[in-house]
């Protein structure tokens, strides 16, 4: 039935205000709809905010770790180079504490062959000098020998000349 039919007549301002109130109530409908997107936006929003920050958190937490592991990797790091540098210090100072011994043991035995060089020549010296007189003496012996020989000829042959001499007078007087 129409709104005539009803036994009533309807003005324009009736449609009207009746457009009106359909409006204000779709109207309020909207609002209301829209504060609830909005309000929906903004739990969402302090949602993403919440999680952003958890987030933000989280990474700056890991971050943190990360960086603390690399620090005490760094240092271990640095702790061990700091052992091998100590060991090699270590090392040079005991390499060059042997180079000084061994210099000073090298120097020790320089001196000694020195000496038993000089004792050397000293006694290759003597040796020369006690050849030279053994020489000597070994040459004054074959003269004396040469000599004694002669002599011993020489006695002989007076021996056999006073032999001579002795059978003259005992045959020949």
């Amino acid at each position: 039935m129409s709104e005539q039919g009803m036994g009533r007549t309807w003005t324009p301002y009736f449609y009207v205000a009746r457009m009106i109130f359909v409006s204000e109530a779709s109207l309020a409908e909207l609002k209301a709809q829209l504060d609830e997107e909005r309000d929906q936006r903004r739990e969402e929003r302090e949602k993403a905010a919440a999680d952003l920050k958890v987030a933000v958190h989280k990474a700056q937490s890991d971050a943190q770790e990360e960086l603390k592991q690399l620090s005490d990797a760094a240092t271990r790091r640095e702790r061990e180079q700091q052992e091998v540098v100590n060991k090699l210090q270590e090392s040079e100072r005991e390499t060059c504490l042997r180079i000084e011994n061994l210099r000073t043991k090298l120097e020790d035995t320089r001196q000694k062959l020195v000496v038993s060089e000089n004792k050397n020549r000293q006694l290759d010296t003597q040796i020369c000098e006690v050849q030279l007189t053994s020489e000597r003496r070994k040459k004054r012996v074959e003269e004396l020998e040469y000599d004694i020989k002669g002599l011993r000829k020489e006695l002989e042959s007076e021996k056999q000349a006073a032999r001579e001499e002795a059978w003259v007078k005992v045959f020949c007087p």
